[in-house]
């Protein structure tokens, strides 16, 4: 934990009216994941990183729990209403197709998954998620930005660290394989 400049371990923040905010500062070792070198090991070792931070989590309760977040994938399917902001029919056809497929095969089952705590957004291109160790890009030496956590099954969290795994076009899979 680093210190503020008068050596406390945490600053309280407080206005007038408003609720109390608490910010304590951490400093881990490693470099941002967007800055290493990409491998088929560090995909592994970032998998097995958040099979261990599920474990972790899987008895962890907080507060802000009930929080219903517009990108958490258990609700996808309201984005359904803002599909008629997209001009492009082919792109909004897409959308719905993939929101249908999502009501029809995976929102019954979701429903019967045991929610807990999940990180919901370790994205490799968000230089705030995730460390690894300077000297070995295959080693993951933390996980940050805990402030997209919701209450969902574990399998969300697999599907959206997978999904950042993925290229484009015909080089779809080449990360993940």
């Amino acid at each position: 934990m680093v210190p503020t400049l008068d050596g406390d371990r945490m600053y309280v923040h407080a206005q007038p009216a408003q609720a109390l905010h608490v910010v304590r500062m951490f400093s881990l070792p490693g470099l941002p994941l967007p800055e290493a070198e990409v491998s088929a090991a560090q995909v592994r070792g970032l998998g097995v990183t958040l099979a261990r931070l599920g474990l972790a989590l899987r008895d962890f309760v907080y507060p802000a729990q009930p929080m219903k977040l517009p990108w958490d994938l258990q609700h996808a399917e309201d984005l359904t209403e803002l599909t008629v902001h997209l001009r492009d029919p082919a792109q909004r056809a897409l959308v719905e197709r993939h929101l249908d497929r999502f009501r029809e095969h995976a929102l019954p089952i979701i429903g019967t998954l045991a929610p807990q705590a999940i990180h919901n957004d370790l994205n490799i291109h968000n230089v705030h998620n995730v460390l690894v160790a300077p000297g070995n890009h295959e080693q993951i030496t933390g996980i940050l930005d805990f402030g997209d956590m919701v209450s969902a099954p574990r399998i969300i969290d697999v599907a959206v660290s997978a999904s950042y795994q993925l290229g484009t076009g015909d080089a779809l899979l080449t990360n993940v394989l």
